[in-house]
Parts: structure tokens; sequence; C-alpha cells
């Protein structure tokens, strides 16, 4: 069972753009389509490397940008999606924001401070 969030990503240029993204507890950052990080001004800055389960290495360029999900804001990193690429927030993105995905529920909620 797959959930969706929107996610408001903020540009350095002042732009913003809402995406709807699948949830993903896996250890991913966020995922999103590369014109859409260009449009708001999203540099690239690194890299990342993830290997599918036929074995294949994907590579795909980073950067950092401001986004807002369920009320929490925060700046992480952001990968620039290829056409194929569905539109992702994993947990990197969501401890950045903290936040979690809720094991039986599958939706968000806040993590508990110390």
């Amino acid at each position: 069972m797959s959930s969706h969030v929107d996610v408001l990503l903020r540009g350095p240029n002042g732009r913003e753009a809402m995406v709807q993204c699948i949830l993903e507890s896996g250890e991913l950052p966020l995922v999103v389509d590369a014109e859409v990080l260009r449009e708001l001004g999203i540099r690239r800055t690194g890299d990342w490397r993830v290997i599918a389960p036929t074995g294949e290495v994907h590579r795909r360029r980073t950067g950092r940008a401001t986004v807002a999900v369920s009320g929490h804001t925060a700046r992480t990193r952001v990968v620039f999606g290829e056409p194929a690429d569905a539109c992702l927030v994993g947990a990197q993105a969501l401890a950045d924001l903290h936040l979690q995905v809720h094991p039986t529920r599958h939706e968000l909620i806040a993590l508990e401070a110390n």
C-alpha cells in the first residue's frame, strides 16, 4: 500500500512548486522531476548513486531545497529525477522534516522530541 503526500518546494529564485510524491520508508532522499527543480533555480551540487533490484547502478545529480510537508519545513537534499523516476519522499528527507511514516497506518507522524 503506497501513500501520497503533497510537497511544497521553494527555490532560491523565490518560485514555489507543489508536487505529489509517494511516501517511501526506505533510506531515500526526496526525488523530484529534474525539470521542476531547474525551474525553481535549484543548483546541482552533488551525486547520488542507487543500485536497482536488477543490480544496475543509477546515478542522479543532487542539490538542496527548502521543502514543506504537513506543516513541517526544512532544507533537505533533493535528487534530480529523470522522466522514468517516481516522485518519492524517503526517510532521509522525512528525518530532516522531523517526520516519519507510521509503520502500520502508512501515514506521516511527527518524530517525538527527546
